[in-house]
């Protein structure tokens, strides 16, 4: 036994010094099973090898709960204030963490409840590459532990994700702690765009590069999101894409979370996913679409979502149909085309769909149907981008509708710097502009903002500002940056003032607004909130002229809101609104168009969405041209008179032509109004035709009866009609691509009679059905053919009286004619004979054949 014993510690001894070097076996207590998800607890510490500070496995840095806390009994805590910094701090602080790997891509969700200190004790979410989000900036320094905040983030399948409280080496009443409650995994079923990206169009060594399928345009994000920029390159959409099903990865993408407030790190790679990425290349969509965009579940990975992210490059020629942007999930800035635009948009088109955000965090949420910011960035990572003109917008419109929430009121406070407003804002075409360029541009979607105010203390209220705006073209904008201490980023003062220009525009849909009070909330029916209009010293300034909303549909009185008093919007009742003149110095010869049948009247851009026009042209049958008719995008066209032909009968046109998207040839259909084969001739009745590829099959089966067949014929012909007989019997069929059909209708056949048929007189038809039931026909003998009216097609027969018989049948009925009326009778001795020889034939019968008495009887 004892030798048995010393070979086994021998084996296991040997099997350490035989381990490949790398692994390292982890304790059972660092693996935490909580909400049914297994964690490994984890801390931050040196590593000497790599020289830098990584997360490694360490026991009990995070522990089950035994006591409730706020309401909950099932929790885990960090356990950072119950043991010595030691060897863990890192900038005077220690991070302890649990994590995991996430098995699909879907939704994190937690309540997380932390203690206070501001910037030095808070809750992070983290990968590998980097942070997801953190409790820094959602509660105020009053060093006591908040309520339960829900936690909601979209993580991507196989990350390792390490949720972790960092804390300083600073301890409030030994109670400085993070909690965790209600941990849930939830799988979003979904395709995301980089799972099916196509990126071997891609060669660095090109400058021109076109996209078709799905897949490829999904390439273009991911490689976007990788770091590739596309400076000095061209990309062509060679023809519309359906979306539907895929999540759309905003293409160049860029988290004001993690950037926005700080300086660090701000010349680093791309991190997470493209964090800090962006687009300059030209994008020509070349007048295709993109339909069924939907862009949602972005964050943490970009606060600014849309087709592209952060567009510093050119979009042009681009129409996007039913985009779904945000779907009400997190985000800081939407717009169908793009989340931010520092470059140039002309020719775009967004129709239908929405715009819809939510935003919990700081300072401004923006959305408008094609652009959520323009112009202005909120940081310095991309100044050197951005010329002093901003962003420029021309020929643009947008049918989304649009609207963000802001939702402070699970939070408990703000960033710890002088500026605390917290404003929601929506714009038609645009959430706002800081600086750049719009011009002629129009906004038809519905807009709406709601804001909620954070909560704040009975005796001493959150001393912030909380706005809802919005705008039916645009949410806000402002001639001076606002003051955020280290969010501002500021490029070097230009010798003339940077000019925002809004030119030419309009606005038409609905406007509405759900601030904390009336007075919080802005709506206008053109611009929502205008700030320092004219302030004494700018280096911003604000320029709108002749631009309009229309009163009645948007539901508003005023163009714009607050500290602004410039003319050039105007508001107009819906009647003059789709009138030319009011329109005045607008260019309605190359770029504005005006037609009552489209945009339900109001002005159109020339060749741009539905304000393109698409030439129909009908056909007949040889070619010929009817009629050509142009029409705006989504009309209809009217058809000429119906065509005529010889022999058919106008059916109907071969494609329709009440909403036309595209130039498109009409051409006439026909249906035969007349067949023959051989001797038979059919033609429809009361409108009754044929399909144009029908045949007319006939034969005439009489030789292929029998003997018998014919006198059964001719015995039930005969108990029809004495003395006629069959002459001839036909199947007839009406074929199409070689299955039997039958009329849609009446029909006439007409069918020749030969010399020998109408060497019988008193013709007629029968109709033999499928049982051999005979049935006569109603027909009539005109111009050698013998013509009748049927529905059905099967076997006819032509029946007739032979001249002969009819002869002699004539005479012997004028026999009989002439003995009646001579009063000749049959003679009475013969019949006399007869009957006295019937005694003697009955006796001798009865000599032969004696009969029973009985049987007499």
């Amino acid at each position: 036994m004892k030798k048995r014993i010393l070979a086994f510690l021998l084996s296991v001894c040997l099997l350490f010094v035989f381990l490949p070097a790398g692994i390292v076996f982890a304790a059972e207590d660092t693996i935490l099973n909580f909400c049914d998800i297994d964690f490994t607890t984890e801390a931050w510490v040196y590593d000497e090898e790599l020289d830098e500070y990584v997360f490694e496995p360490m026991a009990e840095t995070w522990v089950k709960g035994t006591e409730d806390y706020r309401g909950k009994t099932n929790y885990i805590m960090s356990t950072n204030s119950d043991k010595e910094n030691g060897d863990f701090l890192v900038f005077n602080n220690t991070t302890y963490a649990i994590s995991f790997t996430m098995p699909y891509t879907g939704l994190l969700k937690f309540k997380a409840s932390v203690s206070s200190e501001v910037w030095w004790d808070y809750l992070t979410v983290e990968t590998d590459m980097g942070e997801l989000y953190s409790t820094k900036d959602i509660y105020d320094d009053d060093w006591n532990e908040t309520p339960w905040i829900d936690v909601s983030l979209m993580v991507r399948k196989d990350d390792k994700i390490y949720i972790g409280y960092s804390k300083d080496s600073s301890v409030s009443n030994g109670e400085d702690r993070a909690y965790l409650a209600d941990i849930t995994l939830e799988d979003l079923g979904n395709v995301f765009s980089y799972e099916i990206a196509d990126t071997g169009w891609y060669d660095e060594e090109e400058t021109e590069f076109e996209i078709s399928t799905k897949e490829e345009l999904c390439g273009f994000s991911k490689l976007v999101n990788q770091g590739v920029t596309f400076k000095d390159c061209e990309i062509s959409l060679a023809n519309d894409i359906d979306m539907s099903g895929i999540i759309w990865d905003p293409a160049g993408q860029y988290n004001f979370d993690l950037y926005g407030f700080s300086y660090a790190d701000l010349s680093s790679d791309i991190t997470i996913f493209g964090m800090k990425s962006h687009f300059e290349g030209a994008f020509d969509g070349q007048g295709n679409t993109i339909s069924n965009l939907t862009c949602k579940y972005s964050y943490p990975y970009s606060t600014y979502i849309g087709f592209i992210g952060m567009n510093f490059g050119s979009i042009t020629d681009l129409e996007l149909v039913d985009p779904i942007i945000g779907d009400g999930q997190t985000a800081k800035s939407a717009g169908a085309v793009a989340g931010y635009n520092g470059g140039h948009i002309q020719r775009c088109v967004v129709t239908g769909g929405k715009i819809d955000i939510k935003w919990d965090k700081y300072l401004m949420a923006y959305a408008g149907g094609l652009v959520g910011t323009n112009g202005y960035a909120f940081s310095s990572d991309f100044i050197e981008l951005l010329n002093y003109e901003g962003g420029t917008i021309l020929e643009c419109y947008s049918e989304a509708d649009v609207q963000v929430e802001y939702d402070r009121s699970g939070y408990f406070g703000g960033p710890d710097y002088e500026l605390e407003v917290y404003l929601s804002i929506a714009g038609g075409l645009l959430g706002a502009t800081y600086g750049g360029l719009v011009a002629d541009c129009y906004a038809t979607g519905d807009v709406h903002a709601i804001a909620t105010a954070p909560q704040g203390d009975d005796e001493e209220p959150v001393p912030v500002d909380t706005f809802a705006i919005s705008g039916g073209f645009l949410g806000m904008v402002l001639s001076a940056l606002p003051e955020m201490g280290k969010a501002r980023a500021m490029p070097e003062e230009p010798e003339d003032p940077v000019v925002t220009t809004v030119t030419n525009c309009y606005a038409t849909g609905a406007v509405t607004v759900e601030g904390p009070t009336p007075a919080r909330s802005l709506n206008a029916g053109f611009l929502g909130f205008a700030r320092d209009m004219a302030p004494a010293e700018p280096s911003y300034r604000i320029v709108i002229e002749n631009s309009y909303f229309d009163e009645e549909a948007t539901g508003r009185e005023n163009g714009f809101k607050k500290q602004a008093s410039f003319d050039g919007v105007t508001g107009k009742s819906s009647a003059d609104m789709k009138k030319q003149g009011t329109f005045a110095d607008w260019d309605f010869e190359e770029v504005w168009s005006i037609d009552s049948s489209v945009n339900n009247g109001y002005p159109i851009l020339t060749d741009l969405g539905v304000g393109r026009q698409f030439t129909v042209t009908f056909k007949d049958h040889n070619d010929t041209v009817l009629k050509t008719e142009t029409v705006y995008r989504g009309n209809s066209a009217t058809a000429p008179s119906s065509p005529t032909r010889e022999g058919y009968v106008f059916s109907e046109w071969d494609k329709a032509f009440n909403a036309v998207t595209e130039d498109i040839t009409v051409n006439a259909v026909y249906r035969r109004s007349k067949l023959a084969k051989g001797d038979i001739i059919i033609e429809g009745v009361d409108g009754a035709s044929f399909d144009k590829n029908t045949t007319l099959s006939q034969e005439n089966i009489t030789d292929t009866l029998t003997s018998a067949d014919k006198n059964n014929y001719n015995i039930k012909i005969h108990a029809l009609q004495d003395g006629k007989e069959l002459l001839d019997l036909y199947n007839i069929r009406l074929m199409l691509n070689d299955t039997p059909v039958q009329p849609d209708g009446s029909v006439r056949v007409r069918i020749k009679l030969s010399e020998q048929q109408l060497a019988f007189s008193d013709l007629q038809i029968i109709y033999i059905d499928d049982s051999g039931n005979l049935t006569i026909i109603p027909s009539t003998v005109e111009d050698g053919y013998i013509s009748f009216i049927v529905s059905h097609f099967s076997k006819y027969g032509i029946i007739g009286t032979p001249q002969a018989k009819q002869d002699t049948t004539q005479t012997t009925r004028t026999t009989q004619k002439k003995q009646v009326d001579t009063g000749n009778s049959i003679p009475a001795v013969p019949i006399l004979l007869l009957v006295a020889m019937i005694p003697i034939v009955l006796v001798s019968m009865k000599r032969k054949h004696p009969v029973s008495a009985e049987y007499i009887s």
